[in-house]
């Protein structure tokens, strides 16, 4: 199951997180229709029932066939059509059965066995495939591949008396993964209820709309004639301060998105009726419950698809501006996931409930956490999902809902950054300049100076309003290793937060010394915060030892040559304002714009560049004697000895490495560090340094550290900040 994702810290265990599946099937799958396989294997052919707002089943029929199966029979049969027959549906000419099969080794034994490693790579070069179609025939493709997981899912909702749980979770995994690809295109069009629906578009006039937004009020639908489609109306009302409403958080990979119009289908809208009528209200608190009507067919409606103006921009921005009313304001968010309405409601423990919405697609996606997040009385997770109290979901899942849950009592104010940050984590966004606006939208920032720039500078203005504002923003977001902004007085901000170093956390700015505030200082702009430093420099290396077999590793040899161009370099960190290092640390290796040093906490900063992240690690006491016997015994012995002048003879008169003479100079030069590392001299080096005695790892170690000291592969500081003092970072 090489598709799924591992943790990034798994836990220490001698059996596989995922099992290995077996390869079952007594022959290749034949390369035929997927949906017309049961009956080229002799059986019925599979005949779905559509239900109108959740997943479809099969028939009864079709579900006595596969429960009267052998099992013997049943599970290569499932494994044949519903993997391999699903894969060549979808990957058509890509499809190669080899690339799913592989042969593994038991106990001396050959297995072949079911492998994923290529999938994520086909499907990529599938979904690379279909966009080269047009609009048209794309929306064929994969209307044609959610017909054929619509009866995958369907087969494995089977009730089956046995039926082996680790086949069906990868079945299972494997049609989630396979319907994932239409997200990137599925939400340009809404979807009907049902494929056989062929209902017409209800469109909102977006004048309306308009009206309702220059008024500072909120659009909601009143939806009339349910029942028959032909006869449906939507009336637009005005909100008020008592208007009770319900407004809809989802996926637009769903099918209820719409970017270019401010319609939908009318079966969907009497699905959204349907839902919103048969809402339970047992759940609310007391005081929330009364404020709601009587009747609950009063309640209105909020749509984004249908209350955003699409064709009128200034107007989507007045809309955008609403949101955090929007959803502060609902009497009840409604959730509507295509994963969690496909479930029947009794069929899951509380604690696999909590987890189906824990894990559900709903919980990924960017605009989805401001709506789950805003609403101050309740939020229902659809028809047949689960309606859990937000504390008992906090107990259960932690981690993902806790990200969730910090903001149920958001305040007026806002949220925190570092609330927001969190809550950022495992989401993504289809349209990268709309991060900013949840950002601003959830800490309640002025919206508008955002909207009115260009979306490519968007970013730049959401960190200068946070770094800006009296709190200021936590100096940790100076170490988080993401990719940051180009743009000057902005390249310590993150690009985005979406995909953040989960493993760091932005703690709150509670002290003075933690506060980072974006300044001016000497005509440079940066972020100022106080930070411990130690100003470095490294050795100079004679060229004519770049050419011998000690050279460092490569990514030590390129920090070098970037300290060496320098002028003044620095490497910052957060940590004690002593020149030795106890603990590891992130840190950022800078170079100071000016030579001025600093007297006390309370001069001008000091202005610097970030060149790159590097982590500080903690040296043993032991260690730094070692380096020092070892720097004493490079220079003063092995230096001036016979084997190393002449190796620095040849380098310089320009013989070429591979040369045998030159070769045989080094062996010579490695012979005479192996004696210096273990001679008396050594010996009384290390008892002059405090080390009395060493064993043979020890004399290992001070080799190789003679050989880096004499090549000069070490950094040398000159001078040490205290942690108080400042820096303008940028």
């Amino acid at each position: 199951m090489e598709h799924l994702p591992l943790p990034t810290q798994p836990p220490m265990q001698t059996t596989p997180i995922f099992p290995a599946i077996p390869y079952l099937c007594r022959y290749e799958y034949d390369e035929g229709s997927f949906l017309e396989y049961p009956h080229r294997s002799g059986l019925p052919k599979f005949e779905v029932e559509e239900r109108p707002f959740s997943l479809a089943l099969l028939s009864s029929n079709s579900q006595r066939v596969l429960v009267e199966m052998p099992p013997a029979e049943l599970e290569p049969f499932l494994q044949n059509w519903l993997f391999f027959g699903l894969l060549h549906e979808v990957l058509q000419d890509i499809y190669r059965h080899e690339d799913f099969v592989i042969i593994s080794i038991d106990n001396g034994v050959e297995k072949s066995i079911i492998t994923t490693a290529k999938l994520s790579s086909r499907l990529e070069e599938f979904e690379v495939k279909v966009k080269k179609q047009d609009e048209t025939s794309i929306q064929a493709v994969y209307k044609h591949i959610a017909r054929c997981l619509n009866l995958t899912c369907a087969c494995l909702f089977v009730e089956f008396a046995t039926f082996d749980n680790d086949l069906k979770f990868h079945l299972a995994s494997v049609s989630e993964l396979i319907g994932t690809c239409r997200s990137a295109t599925s939400s340009k069009v809404p979807h009907h209820v049902s494929d056989s629906c062929g209902c017409k578009l209800l469109q909102i006039d977006e004048k309306l709309l308009v009206d309702c937004l220059e008024k500072a009020c909120l659009p909601l639908l009143r939806i009339r004639g349910e029942t028959d489609l032909d006869e449906m109306t939507v009336e637009v009302i005005a909100s008020t301060d008592s208007t009770c409403y319900v407004a809809l958080s989802h996926v637009w990979a769903d099918g209820l998105g719409n970017p270019k119009a401010t319609a939908l289908p009318r079966c969907q809208l009497s699905r959204l009726k349907s839902l919103v009528d048969n809402l339970d209200f047992d759940y609310l608190p007391r005081t929330a419950a009364s404020e709601l009507p009587k009747n609950a067919s009063e309640m209105l409606l909020w749509c984004d698809s249908l209350c955003c103006p699409v064709q009128d921009k200034e107007a989507k921005k007045m809309a955008l501006q609403q949101m955090y009313r929007t959803y502060e304001s609902a009497s009840v968010v409604l959730v509507l996931d295509k994963g969690l309405t496909s479930h029947r409601e009794g069929r899951d423990s509380v604690i696999q409930q909590c987890l189906r919405v824990a894990t559900s697609r709903w919980m990924t996606r960017l605009w989805t956490l401001q709506e789950g997040a805003l609403p101050a009385k309740k939020t229902d997770y659809g028809s047949s999902s689960p309606r859990l109290p937000y504390r008992y979901v906090y107990c259960v899942i932690e981690g993902i809902f806790k990200r969730l849950t910090t903001f149920t009592n958001i305040e007026s104010h806002g949220a925190r950054f570092r609330d927001v940050s969190r809550g950022l984590l495992y989401r993504s966004v289809t349209v990268p300049s709309d991060e900013p606006l949840l950002i601003a939208t959830l800490m309640a920032l002025d919206l508008s100076r955002i909207l009115v720039c260009k979306p490519r500078k968007r970013m730049i203005i959401l960190w200068r309003m946070i770094a800006t504002a009296p709190s200021g923003v936590n100096k940790d977001i100076l170490f988080h290793t993401v990719p940051k902004l180009k743009r000057r007085g902005f390249r310590w901000a993150p690009r985005s937060l979406l995909f953040a170093d989960f493993l760091f956390t932005i703690a709150r700015a509670n002290e003075p010394g933690d506060r980072a505030v974006l300044a001016k200082v000497d005509n440079e702009k940066g972020l100022v915060a106080k930070l411990a430093g130690l100003r470095i420099r490294t050795l100079v290396q004679r060229e004519h030892r770049r050419d011998h077999t000690f050279d460092p590793p490569p990514d030590l040899e390129k920090l070098y040559a970037s300290i060496s161009r320098l002028k003044n370099p620095w490497i910052l960190y957060i940590g004690s304002s002593s020149m030795s290092v106890e603990t590891a640390h992130r840190a950022l290796l800078t170079d100071a714009t000016s030579e001025k040093k600093q007297q006390s906490p309370h001069d001008e900063p000091l202005c610097v560049k970030i060149i790159e992240q590097v982590f500080l690690l903690p040296v043993s006491s032991d260690m730094n004697k070692m380096c020092r016997a070892a720097h004493l015994l490079a220079h003063r012995d092995l230096a001036p000895s016979a084997a190393a002048r002449a190796v620095d003879e040849l380098v310089t008169a320009g013989v070429e490495p591979d040369s045998p003479v030159l070769q045989e100079a080094v062996r010579g030069l490695d012979l005479e560090i192996e004696r210096l590392s273990r001679s008396p001299a050594a010996v009384d080096e290390l008892a002059a340094n405090g080390i009395p005695s060493v064993d043979e790892s020890g004399y290992t170690l001070l080799r190789e550290l003679i050989v880096s000291m004499y090549r000069g592969h070490y950094l040398q500081v000159e001078d040490d900040a205290p942690s108080d003092r400042k820096w303008c970072i940028d």
